[in-house]
């Protein structure tokens, strides 16, 4: 009986391990804020601060020791980030010091951390509900990676979670309120928000949300693919979609799904382009930075989505997510953040690795 218990551990060990691999679930994150950029690291408990206002010299500025963290986003100088089922704020007024000032239980149903099950459920850390005065001299927002699960519209923050959809009102940034929840489907992992609407990638497809009333959304359209994992990125009116095959994700597709969606309510596939084994992208003037893990970063123009044109390809390293900022890449990876040149997508030259 006993050696049919550990038997039964070890499996669910090994099964965790391989959906964390697999999903991308303990890879970091990353948010680029004003010259701030923000790595969330799950597998090491941190949030680290970077100030890349010189790309070629990046140095961290502050970490915030946080366990069982999958993402984060920002509004003015306020961080949002999940902890175990909870929602903390943090302060960035001071970059060098975040202070933690409010904490929102029990939003999650489920949370990201390396290991399975025990640990505290639940965290205590900020003031539960402390009165700030809103900064408005930084950047409102942020700009986050494809891989992300948080997206703020306005005075809205929006999280998916296992199968839902949770709905925050963050008009008093430093004290958020959870207003609702709204089911839609299992296996939901990725959101982008783009003008009134939010894309919602599935393993099974994409899901297109109207937030033209922010606080209530709508769902208008869905577009389905064989089972994968999948990012979605969004620019003008095509999505693009990687798919990957997985343990979990029980697919065998790789590939980049480009969508028409200039008619929201039926999303057409325009073309399908064969990946290796493809991660995060982000997109700029119909050229896409697709991360395809240890085939590095392929750039693709796809001015022409039936018949898109690989740029080039850069290899040094194993990538995950990527996020653009005018002409510079920063790209996550298994060996930190490499911060690459792509004034000339055909050439991409690495400035700096942190």
């Amino acid at each position: 009986m006993k050696r049919r218990y550990f038997l039964l551990i070890f499996i669910a060990l090994v099964f965790s391990a391989a959906y964390k691999i697999e999903t991308g679930e303990n890879v970091p994150k990353i948010l680029l804020w004003n010259n701030v950029l923000i790595k969330s690291s799950p597998t090491n408990g941190s949030i680290t601060l970077y100030n890349v206002n010189n790309p070629s010299n990046p140095s961290e500025v502050s970490e915030i020791l946080i366990r069982a963290n999958g993402d984060v986003a920002i509004k003015y100088r306020y961080l949002y980030a999940d902890s175990f089922h909870d929602l903390i704020t943090y302060d960035l007024s001071d970059i060098s010091s975040p202070t933690a000032i409010d904490t929102i239980k029990n939003v999650f149903k489920t949370y990201y951390d390396p290991w399975m099950g025990g640990g505290v459920m639940g965290t205590t850390t900020g003031c539960l509900g402390c009165e700030q005065t809103m900064v408005t001299d930084a950047a409102p927002g942020a700009t986050a990676g494809s891989l992300s699960r948080f997206a703020i519209v306005d005075d809205y923050l929006y999280c998916i979670d296992q199968n839902t959809l949770h709905l925050l009102d963050i008009s008093n940034p430093a004290k958020p309120k959870k207003l609702n929840d709204i089911y839609i489907n299992w296996n939901v992992e990725t959101l982008y928000p783009n003008g009134d609407y939010l894309f919602v990638g599935s393993r099974n497809g994409m899901y297109i949300f109207s937030i033209e009333d922010r606080a209530n959304p709508v769902q208008v359209s869905e577009f389905f693919h064989l089972t994968s994992c999948d990012p979605v990125f969004v620019e003008d009116s095509a999505a693009y979609v990687t798919l990957r095959e997985g343990t979990v994700c029980q697919g065998f597709l790789n590939e980049l799904d480009i969508i028409d969606i200039s008619d929201i309510e039926t999303p057409q596939l325009t073309n399908a382009v064969d990946m290796t084994y493809p991660y995060g992208l982000s997109v700029k003037n119909k050229i896409a930075y697709i991360c395809e893990g240890s085939n590095g970063l392929t750039i693709l123009d796809a001015s022409n989505p039936n018949s898109p044109d690989t740029l080039s390809r850069y290899k040094d390293g194993t990538f995950f997510d990527a996020v653009l900022s005018d002409t510079l890449l920063y790209i996550t990876g298994e060996n930190g953040i490499s911060i690459l040149s792509v004034a000339n997508p055909s050439q991409p030259k690495l400035l700096n690795k942190i």
